[in-house]
């Protein structure tokens, strides 16, 4: 039975196998099918004739919405634009079907940088090599290291390789590239040029600077000696300060011994250098120093035997190549060679450096020369009694610094007991060196020695004790600081003691801003650790006399309040001993602190032990908490709030200090998206899910205004749930909703809406739910002082991103049943328009309202002159017409409204400051004659002077005014592809007045014929507008639209040609960038129209390289003598179009005459390629 359900299993994979060999085999007859139809021109033109004939004018929104034109597959010539797009599979069948691509060097470039195919190089070179060869592809594919294209050009087509080539290479390409260059010479038995090899190693280090810093390639070139000339006054040196960059010692070391090393104005260098990295030098580091220096300056060497001591080096570089040294080794070479180097090179801060490292007596000992500032510098820094016994025994007055730099080496070194000796030794008899840096030293003692060490020092006779009094020094320890007091302050320094009186001790991380707890100076520098606490409350107490005197003492004002003396107490025993010794400070400032403190911390134990034995109590709370989930955690955050919530916390205002924990916790959130793998929001919303809300109802409603109002969209869910599960019974028992009316209106002053601030869609959902809540909950008679809020939910509403007016008309709906009137500006207005169409919303932003994107609507101002259109549009674009009306109904009243003239009478800046409150209730506005499609939702207007739509018309002083606007609807409606909307603007403006060619911008005019489409420009043109024709045919060229000039030629040439027109003389370009299809396509069928012969068009074809360019106007104008001038010979070389001329030399007799010139400017341009340009030495 299993085998046979095995056999079955293993039938129907073979079934399935064989479907899926079907389909293969279909999809690839179905492929063979597509691309013989595809390239059959009689069936492929058929296709597109019946494309083009269902092409019907677009009707409606969607099918104006989606018309987006593009070029016919034909007129695609660009190889730049077809590779940008990645279309290789369009490029691969048009160089099989041998249509016309237009190459410039720019495209070139790109293609050799981009494509990998071999075959699309291969076809289009057998195919277009003029057009090809307009760059060197050997060069261009060195330059941009494409292996398979140089693999092509130097094996199958076998075209050279210039030593221009190579030694660009070397600067700029990868290591690949350069030895399949190199490898390919050495195949076709080519030797190396000599003025390569010249400068081929100072070159590579350009290639250092310019990649990934890499030595790959100057290893290659100095490994390879053929490459290089061998080191003589003839090749470029390498200066040192290049070596010294180089990763690699090896490298380097190769580099000096070869002799390519640089050594003139070394030495400085090579200084800077070694104090920069002297930790980190290497043995072979040193080596390679100590031989730079006996090789760049003679003179700076002070040994007996320098050839002796070269041997020495390079003996203990073979060793460190053999292998891994002994750490023995290690530190015998080290000391040696620093020695040496430093004795060499003579440097004040290595001689530091050496005595540092190496001790006094290793460091001195080992050095032939040391100088005495170091020796001291040294002494001082590191406490050595040693140098301080060399300095007092070798001179009587030894040279020190005015302002001896005290910087120890390692404090963790330096035992306390030895820094005792040495200052005891140089206060003895037996000293004989002057110091003046004891400020420093006593500074450092004081941070770092104990007690009974710092009473040994001030008892040493002759020591300077009042070096003590330092003003700005940070305690750890609540003794030491005690010590420093009493034995230094009050003894020795009057104005600090006063100092220490007023506050100027403590480093506090106060949390509130009362008059005992203001901000303190960040100057103050003195911390207590936790275990100091009480000591220090007994401290205080007795030494300064408190806790006798009045809490309104200035003691208690300026030493406990302004030191944040409270700020100390971290434990509950702390606070209980505080409030036993100093029973006149309210209890409240003792504990306040603390009880902060426990809260952000959520140490609930802490929080219970003073609700239930301290009897203290918050009633108020100053400044703000800063908690977040990140910093407590989220199950310890959820304790939190499960403790405040079902306890009595009586030691904590919950009225207000739960609204400030609530409030921090939400700005939390917008910082820290994943905690404790609890996304930080939903833990923000499970807290708010389960706290109790009505029993802190005060705080919620503030919270939920806050919310509302926010930036932040997230907030609004959180609003949602807020007002979902508050009473506002019991809100109305603490808050007047008078209040709370005040309050919204506030914060709506304070709101700036701006047209680029959008909300996502869900935010929809949310804003709708809060309103249907507030409905609810709200009665009827109290929804009035909730208006300003409706007013803001309805302006957010409006952001988010819905795809449908109908969503709107439910708020709508909503806001009438409650009479909620609403103020509309253009910031409502664009958002009508933009969901009903974002190209309407743009139209209204980009074309009728200009500079709109940048302002923000503010209720606070009405409406504000400076950034509403000054025809007041919001009067007319109702919603209910919006909503109602088409795509091009809704346009062309944008338009009428800009286009026409108010009444003489009626004062728009009256309207404007009227601000223009209306009401949702629906109302019919009833204006003379006017249409019933403006009978608005939100259009109740009163004007001072009425004015009705068909009373507007045309006036003279606005014709100027209605052109602009013209050539912008056009510019507009272009950019979005809508030229059946540009056609019938044309006509309406042709009935309105007359227009001709020249009305239409040459800006206009670009933007109608960048996109348009042959059907849509025979429309155009068939409306009869004088010279339109000429003036398209004309703009065509300009944006090189080859099919549009064969329309526009083939429908209206004959009247153009009649009307005795030509081509003005300014298409340059055509010839500049090789524009051969339209230039061609002008030669052949109309050379009557183009102007007359000019010899510019051959200069500029000639000086940019294009043989097939020069080659065309050849044909189609034999009899024009055109002469090559030096001036242009030389241009052409300069700009490296060598193959046009070799081209033109080889082919016509006549460039014989130009022999001289070319081997001249050869040899100025191509100086490391002319010895290989055979055709013109010959």
């Amino acid at each position: 039975m299993e085998i046979y359900n095995g056999f079955k299993i293993e039938e129907k994979e073979i079934e399935k196998d064989r479907e899926k060999e079907k389909d293969k085999k279909k999809k690839k007859k179905d492929e063979e099918w597509f691309w013989n139809v595809f390239h059959n021109n009689y069936l492929f033109n058929k296709i597109i004739q019946h494309i083009e004939g269902n092409n019907d004018e677009p009707s409606g929104e969607e099918s104006i919405e989606d018309l987006c034109h593009s070029n016919n597959f034909k007129d695609i010539s660009s190889l730049e634009l077809i590779i940008e797009k990645k279309q290789w599979n369009i490029l691969k069948d048009k160089i099989k079907s041998n249509q016309f691509i237009r190459m410039e060097k720019s495209s070139l470039n790109i293609l050799y940088s981009t494509c990998k195919d071999k075959e699309i190089f291969k076809s289009l070179y057998n195919n277009s090599c003029l057009s090809m060869e307009i760059v060197d592809p050997v060069f261009y594919s060195a330059k941009n290291n494409n292996q398979i294209s140089l693999q092509l050009f130097i094996e199958e087509f076998n075209l050279p390789i210039y030593p221009s080539t190579l030694e660009f290479a070397v600067i700029n390409s990868t290591l690949k590239t350069i030895q399949f260059l190199v490898d390919s010479l050495i195949v076709r038995n080519v030797g190396i040029d000599y003025s390569f090899k010249e400068r081929a190693l100072i070159n590579s280090f350009k290639n250092y600077n310019n990649t990934l810093k890499s030595d790959n390639i100057i290893e290659y070139l100095l490994e390879n000696k053929e490459l290089l000339l061998a080191p003589s006054i003839d090749i470029i040196k390498i200066p040192i300060q290049k070596c010294l960059k180089l990763k690699k010692i090896q490298t380097r070391q190769l580099i000096f011994n070869y002799g390519f090393m640089d050594f003139n104005h070394c030495l400085p260098i090579l200084k800077e250098w070694l104090i920069l990295n002297y930790n980190g030098l290497s043995i072979l580091d040193l080596c390679f120093s100590i031989n730079i220096l006996l090789n760049c300056d003679k003179q700076c060497v002070d040994l007996k035997n320098p050839p002796q001591f070269s041997k020495v080096i390079e003996s203990i570089r073979e060793r460190v190549e053999q292998g891994p040294i002994t750490d023995d080794e290690y530190s015998k070479f080290n000391l040696l060679l620093k020695g040496r180097l430093i004795q060499l090179i003579r440097v004040d801060e290595l001689f530091l450096k050496f005595l540092n490292e190496f001790g006094f007596e290793k460091g001195v000992h080992s050095l032939a020369y040391c100088p005495m500032v170091m020796v001291y510098q040294y002494t001082f820094q590191s406490f050595n009694i040693h140098g301080l016994t060399h300095l007092s025994h070798t001179q009587t007055d030894v040279p020190h610094p005015q302002n001896p730099h005290f910087k120890p080496n390692d404090q963790s070194k330096i035992e306390p007991r030895r820094i005792l000796n040495f200052i005891r030794f140089y206060f003895s008899s037996q000293n004989k060196v002057v110091y003046n840096g004891w400020e420093e030293i006593s500074k450092f003692c004081l941070l770092n020695c104990s007690i009974d060490i710092l009473n040994e020092i001030i008892s040493i006779q002759g020591y300077p004790i009042k070096s003590f009094l330092i003003s700005n020094i940070q305690f750890k320890q609540f003794s030491k600081f005690q010590w420093f007091i009493e034995n230094i302050v009050i003894p020795y320094g009057l104005k600090l003691h006063k100092m220490s009186m007023y506050g100027s001790y403590f480093k506090t991380n106060q949390v509130s801003n009362d008059y005992y707890y203001r901000e303190i100076d960040e100057s103050v520098l003195i911390s207590i650790e936790k275990c100091n606490e009480i000591d220090f409350i007994d401290y205080y107490r007795n030494y300064f006399q408190l806790g006798k005197d009045n809490i309104s003492n200035i003691k208690y004002k300026k030493l406990i309040g302004g030191n944040g003396f409270f700020t100390i107490i971290n434990s509950i025993e702390s606070a209980r001993y505080c409030c036993e010794k100093f029973p006149n400070i309210p209890k409240d400032l003792i504990y306040y602190n603390l009880i902060v403190k426990s809260i952000l911390g959520s140490n609930i134990n802490q929080m219970k032990s003073i609700d239930k034995y301290d009897n203290c109590s918050l009633n108020y709370f100053k400044g703000y908490f800063n908690l977040n989930c990140g910093s407590i955690g989220s199950e310890n955050l959820i304790k939190l709030f499960n403790y405040l919530n079902s306890t009595e916390f009586k030691s904590f205002s919950k009225i207000c200090g739960v609204y400030y924990l609530l409030f921090s916790l939400i700005k939390s959130y917008t910082h820290h998206e994943n905690i404790s793998n609890h996304n930080s929001f939903d833990l923000v919303f499970n807290i708010f899910s389960n706290i109790s809300i009505n029993q802190f109802s005060k705080c919620f409603i503030d919270l939920f205004t806050t919310l509302c109002f926010s930036n932040y969209e997230r907030d609004l869910e959180l609003a949602k749930l807020i007002i979902e599960k508050l009473d506002m019974d019991i809100v109305l028992t603490i808050y007047k909703f008078s209040d709370l009316k005040f309050k919204f209106h506030k914060y709506l002053l304070e709101q700036g809406y701006s047209v680029d601030k959008r909300r996502e869609e869900e935010q929809f959902e949310t804003i709708l739910s809060i309103i249907q809540s507030l409905f609810e909950k709200v009665s009827n008679d109290n929804q009035k002082n909730f208006h300003a809020l409706y007013q803001h939910l309805y302006n957010i509403a409006l952001s988010c991103k819905v795809t449908s007016l109908d969503k709107i008309k439910i708020i709508h709906n909503l806001y009438n049943s409650k009479s909620i009137p609403l103020k509309i500006g253009f910031y409502h207005s664009f958002f009508y328009l933009d969901i009903k169409n974002t190209k309407l919303g743009r139209y209204y932003l980009f074309i009728r309202v200009d500079g709109l994107e940048n302002d923000t609507f503010e209720h606070g101002m009405g409406y504000n002159g400076n950034i509403i259109p000054y025809y007041s549009l919001d009067v007319e674009l109702s919603f209910d017409y919006i909503c109602n009306n088409s795509y091009n109904d809704i346009f062309y009243l944008l338009r009428t409204l800009i286009m026409v003239q108010p009444l003489p009478g009626y004062n728009s800046s009256d309207y404007l400051n009227n601000g223009n409150t209306t009401t949702t209730t629906t109302t019919t506005t009833t204006h003379t004659n006017r249409k019933s499609t403006f009978n608005s939702i939100s259009c109740k207007v009163n004007p001072i002077n009425e004015y009705s739509f068909d009373d507007k018309s045309f006036c003279d002083q606005k014709q100027e005014e209605i052109l602009y606007s013209l050539n912008q609807d056009i510019e507009y409606l272009s950019t979005f592809n809508q030229y059946n909307l540009v056609l019938r603007l044309l006509k309406d403006s042709m009935e309105a007045s007359e227009i001709d060619s020249e009305t239409l911008k040459d800006r206009t005019k670009s933007f109608l014929i960048c996109g348009i489409d042959c059907k849509s420009l025979k429309k155009i043109i068939n409306l009869g507008i004088k010279g339109l024709d000429y003036q398209l045919l004309e703009q065509s060229f300009y944006e090189l639209r080859l099919d549009l000039i064969d329309c526009i030629m083939k429908n209206y040439g004959n009247s153009i040609l009649k009307s005795g027109k030509t081509i003005k003389n300014d298409k340059h370009f055509l010839f500049q960038s090789n524009h051969l299809d339209i230039v061609g396509f002008m030669f052949e069928n109309y050379i009557q129209l183009m102007p007359e012969f000019d010899s510019t068009w051959f200069e500029i074809s000639f000086e940019n390289g294009l043989i097939e360019m020069c080659l065309l106007i050849l044909m189609y104008y034999p009899q024009q003598q055109i002469i090559i001038t030096t001036d242009l010979l030389e241009k052409t070389i300069q700009n490296k179009n060598i193959n046009i001329v070799k081209y033109f030399y080889n082919n016509y007799p006549s460039f014989n005459y130009l022999k001289l010139n070319i081997q001249s400017l050869i040899k100025k341009y191509y100086f490391l390629d002319y010895k290989y340009f055979d055709w013109i030495l010959n």
